[in-house]
């Protein structure tokens, strides 16, 4: 396990960085055996599931009515 400075929290610290999500190894104060590719993937991961779980709703409502 990785030691990190008392402020550091895995999960909120990317969240903080305005550039989150697009850039994560330029300009960012995180020690580089800390950066894996799981935790920066899962939210846009995450906003993907989510919409193709609209679209599987929005077929099966289709479906089930017959419109």
């Amino acid at each position: 396990m990785i030691n990190h400075p008392p402020n550091y929290t895995s999960n909120n610290a990317p969240l903080s960085h305005p550039n989150e999500g697009e850039s994560v190894t330029m300009g960012s104060c995180i020690p580089p055996e800390t950066i894996r590719p799981k935790p920066f993937r899962s939210p846009s991961y995450l906003d993907y599931r989510v919409k193709l779980n609209y679209v599987n709703q929005y077929f099966s409502f289709i479906l089930e009515n017959k419109l």
